[in-house]
């Protein structure tokens, strides 16, 4: 943070991607995907000018009217000068944006020295296309999640438009490849209009990996209480569908007494709901059982009881379940030497 910060020193380049390729952080684990070696603020003017006049060189310009075509070129270069002054206004805040440099954390402390410039960006953000929105899209919603401390309805809106957008480099966490876009709603503030999009996403998940996505999302935010006012909403609606899905939801959380007592509260249950228990508390089955087999393996005196309560953790683990918890619970010198080769454990 502070070489992003620099607004003096040599760090302070701006939009400077000294290696735009695949990138992984290994504290978060984040996952970045790109292609190509070049710098940020050239790649995002060379991708949309290229894309936009490779277009046109296989057509005269006066097979349009003149004034649909000034029309077109004046929108598009609208976008690009949104897209350059944003850029201009980065370089500015002194941050320099190595790929991996890019958190809240970092637009948090932009927006505490200088909350114009985040305001700034959010009325450009809102005002421009979706093809020039993708550009920016990761950013923009490090800013939505940002705004929404102050200014839900502004955050809720641009959380809403990004939706129409695809970003250029696709960034997630962990093996279960937890979208920036899960995390970001899940990491804003919690105020009624929040949650309820919240909510909405839960609701709008179509398969169980989906839920679970969302769900991890949540954890790694920290709002596993949203997750439970989830749970008891929707279990209490007279709808199957909406207590199956809360049923679900608590199953793929963390172990807890609610989670615990909403799976028992479908058994006995007939049709789908029975399957929704069945799903459930399979899912909560392999979180306890991760658990239990993480805590022999820090005990585990010998290589080879660590190598057996390992593979046994290894068919039970997911997502919910980080290296540390391993790690972390003892000071086991067999665990600390061969700590490395636990990160295939870890999901």
């Amino acid at each position: 943070m502070k070489r992003a910060l620099d607004v003096c020193g040599k760090h302070s380049n701006g939009f400077a991607l000294d290696q735009f390729c695949r990138v992984a952080q290994r504290r978060s684990r984040l996952k970045i995907e790109a292609d190509g070696r070049r710098q940020l603020a050239k790649m995002i003017h060379h991708q949309g000018t290229h894309r936009r006049y490779q277009l046109g060189d296989g057509i005269e310009r006066n097979q349009f009217t003149c004034a649909g075509t000034d029309a077109w070129y004046e929108r598009h270069q609208r976008n690009r000068e949104a897209v350059q002054k944003f850029e201009r206004e980065l370089t500015q805040a002194g941050a320099d944006l190595i790929v991996q440099s890019v958190t809240p954390d970092l637009v948090s402390e932009i927006a505490k020295g200088d909350p114009s410039i985040v305001r700034a960006w959010y009325t450009r953000f809102m005002s421009i296309e979706a093809n020039a929105l993708n550009r920016v899209h990761n950013i923009a919603l490090l800013v939505a999640q940002i705004i929404s401390k102050d200014n839900p309805q502004s955050a809720i809106a641009l959380f809403e438009k990004l939706k129409t957008s695809s970003p250029y480099v696709r960034v997630t966490f962990g093996r279960a490849g937890v979208s920036l876009d899960a995390v970001s709603v899940w990491s804003a503030s919690d105020g009624e209009e929040l949650k309820k999009l919240k909510f909405k996403r839960l609701d709008q998940a179509r398969t169980g990996h989906e839920i679970a996505v969302e769900v991890l999302a949540a954890i790694r935010a920290g709002k596993q209480e949203t997750l439970r006012e989830y749970v008891i909403d929707r279990q209490s609606r007279p709808e199957p569908s909406h207590v199956a899905r809360a049923v679900m939801v608590a199953g793929l959380s963390e172990e807890s007494g609610w989670t615990l007592e909403t799976i028992e509260s479908l058994k006995g249950s007939h049709g789908f709901l029975s399957e929704a228990y069945t799903a459930a508390e399979y899912a909560m089955d392999r979180h306890r059982w991760a658990r239990h087999w993480a805590k022999l393996m820090g005990e585990a005196k010998t290589e080879t009881d660590l190598w057996r309560y390992g593979v046994l953790h290894a068919a039970n683990v997911d997502g919910r379940f980080r290296g540390s918890d391993v790690t972390g619970v003892t000071n086991n010198s067999l665990i600390e030497r061969l700590a490395p080769a636990l990160v295939i454990w870890s999901a």
